[in-house]
């Protein structure tokens, strides 16, 4: 019986971890639905794709859900040991094996959460670049800069001259560079780049450039200048500070909260009442019933949530009630967790004593 009460809890939390989905899909953010979930997406999928700051909301999301996974997992293991306590003083070849099981897959999936945090911290150009796995590697960089504007040229003799450095003090070594987008490793470092009507353009291993011309140099931007440089693992906090300082971010909070507590309450309770009715009631078809609540478990979201919301539309156009609210989120939910919550209820409540 405790692991049916285990269950039940796990019921909860299983919802609690499946409530972020359907919001993108329903409302879009709009309706003042905006949630931690679907800032996400937007960080890392819209807008040039800022995978530092998704990897950061992602963060923030398995923090607010590791005290109830905690939690539930401390009432477990309770459960489990008393049990063992009274059934048996030794532990079976069969436990160790299960447990070892567990950890194994405990392991596997620590490794994407490893690298969505990782990924939460790297600096961003070297994130676009490579992957969270080669964070502690140098990384190679094609990077587009500009050279002073032409009002720091000083003249030596009978050029004008421009003096810089790429790196702006950074880490790293530049080991190609050009002057074109369409060459723009064409020149190695040290050498001397003739460009055109005179001008030349030298830059070296640390960074430091060097555009010679014998006519004053014009205009009011700088030269482009193509390099390619390896640059040492950096990682940095900014990701944070800019996704904690984002304006709006506690009203996504509070309206995961909005949708979560719902969303997680009405299936529990609802799938109450037809889990009672499976486990203790008799009537014609029962099997039947309990057999499609568990095919129902198969059924993916993607293939149903089309005809779902045109089903909410034309509910919504019939009794003069927008479909893409709230309410229309928690019954969705409600619609998607039943035959979960339902299946793991329906075990608790057959193991009960009469």
């Amino acid at each position: 019986m405790g692991n049916h009460r285990c269950g039940m809890r796990f019921t909860i939390t299983i919802l609690v971890l499946k409530v972020f989905d359907i919001v993108l899909a329903m409302t879009n953010g709009q309706w003042d639905t905006q949630v931690l979930a679907n800032q996400m997406f937007d960080w890392m999928f819209r807008g040039g794709g800022d995978f530092g700051r998704g990897a950061v909301v992602a963060i923030v999301i398995m923090v607010l859900v590791i005290p109830i996974m905690v939690w539930n997992i401390k009432r477990a293991n309770a459960e489990m040991e008393a049990v063992n306590m009274i059934t048996s003083s030794k532990r079976s070849p069969l436990t160790y094996l299960v447990h070892a099981t567990v950890l194994f897959l405990v392991i596997i999936w620590t490794i994407p959460t490893a690298g969505l945090f990782i990924s939460s911290i790297r600096d961003k150009d070297q994130l676009s670049v490579s992957g969270w796995w080669t964070a502690l590697s140098t990384s190679e960089q094609r990077i587009v800069a500009r050279a002073h504007e032409p009002k720091a040229q000083v003249q030596e003799g009978d050029l004008f001259v421009i003096r810089g450095n790429l790196l702006e003090g950074a880490a790293g070594e530049i080991t190609k560079f050009g002057s074109s987008s369409l060459q723009p490793e064409a020149f190695d470092v040290g050498t001397i780049a003739d460009l055109k009507k005179g001008k030349t353009l030298q830059v070296m291993e640390n960074g430091d450039y060097v555009l010679t011309s014998p006519d004053e140099w014009k205009g009011s931007r700088g030269q482009r200048i193509f390099y390619t440089a390896e640059v040492p693992p950096r990682f940095t906090l900014d990701n944070y500070r800019e996704v904690l300082g984002t304006e709006g971010l506690g009203q996504s909070f509070l309206n995961s909260l909005t949708v979560t507590i719902p969303a997680t309450v009405i299936p529990i309770l609802v799938a109450a009442f037809a889990a009672y009715a499976l486990a203790w009631m008799r009537f014609p078809g029962r099997a039947l019933f309990i057999a499609a609540v568990v095919g129902l478990l198969v059924v993916p979201l993607q293939m149903s949530l089309i005809p779902l919301l045109k089903s909410y539309n034309f509910i919504g156009d019939l009794f003069g009630v927008g479909s893409k609210t709230y309410m229309g989120i928690w019954l969705a939910h409600t619609g998607f967790g039943l035959p979960l919550a339902i299946y793991l209820l329906r075990n608790y409540i057959s193991g009960l004593p009469w």
